[in-house]
């Protein structure tokens, strides 16, 4: 498997016992010195040639009430800018404090919402900057409508079929936008949340309404479910209706629908993680 930042597993977590001197732990291979601190090394440990990308854990003091209390702070990185306010403080805590690692989880998911939230947001924009194609012909309907008619009738001039070409091509790279968008954040969703981030985080960092990851959550449609296998929603029906898929565990009117783990435990078994199955391919006949 190559090394991603969209898991959690490789984002590194980086020990500071000296405030100035900066250490890199791996989290599977923490060493302790004799007073049960982590050990200091010089060596920087690299994930995808990223280093700066971790959360950092050193010794530290903040002002509560009006005094000075030291304990440990946790504060994630992504390519060297800090992640705030998603930093974390446990006032009087020590090495050996459990809470560490809870919070240590924590803020590695928000790492990995950081990084995956990205392209989500690259997406968005292009579909702001792309506007309204419609709008290419005129902001009025009366506008939109003579064009229409022209050609309807036959009296368009070239560059009036030249302006709803445009307007068709426009309207053809919105389309395909608005779907890698909805794929996009099904698939950040799902994993998010097979990663162990409350709903109502993942619903800040998406950007939607609370009530609308919950839904996700608990009813996946047929057009949830086929996004997050990146498939045409007719072929997970087809999959759904020759038992090569889940049932359906419950129905809104007529629509069915599954819990987001039951997909997320079909997406596990299959063998290849998008599109079709591949089918076996038989032998060459020779001779």
């Amino acid at each position: 498997m190559t090394p991603t930042l969209l898991d959690p597993a490789f984002v590194e977590t980086r020990h500071n016992t000296l405030r100035d001197d900066p250490v890199v732990i791996e989290p599977s291979r923490t060493v302790l010195n004799s007073r049960g601190e982590p050990y200091r090394r010089r060596a920087v440990v690299e994930r995808d040639n990223d280093p700066a990308t971790c959360v950092l854990i050193r010794r530290a003091r903040r002002r509560i009430d009006g005094e000075s209390v030291p304990g440990i702070e946790l504060t994630p990185y992504l390519h060297d800018d800090p992640l705030h306010p998603h930093d974390a403080f446990l006032p009087d805590a020590d090495w050996d404090d459990p809470e560490i690692e809870t919070q240590t989880q924590r803020l590695r998911l928000e790492i990995v919402a950081a990084v995956g939230i990205a392209p989500v947001d690259a997406l968005r924009e292009r579909i702001k900057a792309l506007g309204d194609p419609q709008e290419l012909i005129g902001k009025f309907p009366e506008l939109r409508g003579a064009l229409a008619a022209r050609i309807k009738s036959g009296d368009a001039s070239p560059a009036d079929l030249e302006l709803q070409a445009r307007v068709d091509r426009a309207e053809a790279e919105l389309k395909e936008l608005r779907r890698q968008l909805g794929r996009a954040r099904w698939r950040l969703l799902a994993h998010l949340y097979r990663h162990g981030m409350p709903a109502d985080r993942i619903a800040e960092v998406l950007d939607l309404p609370a009530q609308t990851v919950d839904r996700c959550i608990t009813c996946v449609s047929n057009s949830g479910a086929a996004a997050l296998l990146d498939i045409e929603v007719g072929t997970w029906k087809s999959y759904v209706s020759r038992g090569q898929a889940p049932a359906a565990e419950d129905h809104i009117g007529a629509e069915p629908v599954w819990h987001l783990d039951t997909i997320i435990a079909y997406m596990k078994t299959r063998p290849y993680k998008e599109g079709l199955p591949r089918k076996a391919r038989r032998p060459a006949v020779t001779g």
